[in-house]
């Protein structure tokens, strides 16, 4: 299938912008064999090749910005050099080994927890590729399970149903997992997004190099700044949440390190920060 595009927006997209949307196709031609379609400009000249879905906004997620085969060798390429990036910047053990787009998988999170793979398909690209996937994902870590923590609403948006589901093996309902100086438990099943922010793991670092005094951590989820903050000095940390689930995950996890200076609190951060604003309360 080719996609052309409205006069000048290919702009962006020519520039690495991986999205094209409805409103900038001037026209449609053929039908997309395997859900792929090409993108011209215009003028008539290539832009990229990938995704295709008539159900989205988001009508095409270029992968490619050459004319190459998106088959399964294209895919084991990708995930391959994603993990060999991870790897490369001092990666191990658990880390977001796939970041979708940004690794030329639009679509695709890959979060590895130890010995345990939890993955968002949030494009139809993905989903139709889904047996693929998880043969090549087996190719490359040799997991003992792989979770489809696919039961978010921008699903819906690509005419996808939401849902949790196993792929692969087995994947317990907690994993512990080691990250810098911190042990944490993970919740795979249940937890957001895919049971643990493994993508938030240098900001945690950052954060903790600048701890001291009393430190707040609102919107904690399940306390990652906080502990990271305690661990490295902090002589008083707050952890705020507004999920009764997650305010006992930061308990746990607390415990688990070893720290007893953390402050857990249900509330609504918003309505919290509000209230320490007026009565002069600081961190």
């Amino acid at each position: 299938m080719k996609i052309m595009l409205k006069p000048g927006e290919h702009v962006r997209i020519a520039a690495g912008h991986p999205w094209v949307y409805d409103n900038e196709i001037a026209g449609e031609k053929g039908t997309a064999q395997d859900g792929i379609a090409d993108v011209y400009s215009s003028g008539g000249h290539f832009i990229g090749r990938g995704f295709y879905n008539p159900a989205s906004r988001i009508r095409v997620r270029v992968a490619t910005w050459k004319e190459e085969e998106l088959d399964q060798a294209f895919f084991a390429r990708a995930i391959a050099r994603a993990d060999d990036r991870r790897k490369s910047q001092g990666y191990d053990g658990s880390y977001r080994a796939i970041y979708a787009e940004s690794d030329d998988l639009p679509g695709l999170i890959v979060d590895k927890f130890g010995d345990y793979l939890c993955v968002q398909m949030l494009s139809l690209g993905m989903a139709q590729r889904e047996k693929m996937l998880v043969d090549l994902l087996c190719q490359r870590f040799a997991p003992k399970g792989i979770l489809a923590r696919n039961d978010v609403p921008v699903r819906q948006k690509e005419g996808l149903a939401q849902e949790v589901r196993l792929l692969y093996g087995q994947v317990p309902q907690q994993v512990e997992i080691q990250e810098g100086d911190m042990r944490m438990l993970a919740q795979p099943y249940q937890g957001q997004k895919t049971g643990y922010f493994l993508d938030q793991r240098d900001n945690h670092a950052a954060a903790a190099r600048h701890a001291r005094g009393r430190v707040l951590d609102a919107f904690s989820y399940m306390g990652g700044f906080a502990i990271a903050c305690a661990l490295a000095g902090a002589d008083e940390v707050t952890a705020v949440d507004i999920s009764p689930q997650a305010v006992e995950a930061i308990r746990q996890n607390a415990a688990l390190n070893g720290v007893h200076h953390i402050k857990t609190q249900a509330a609504n951060c918003f309505d919290l920060l509000s209230s320490m604003d007026k009565t002069g309360i600081s961190f």
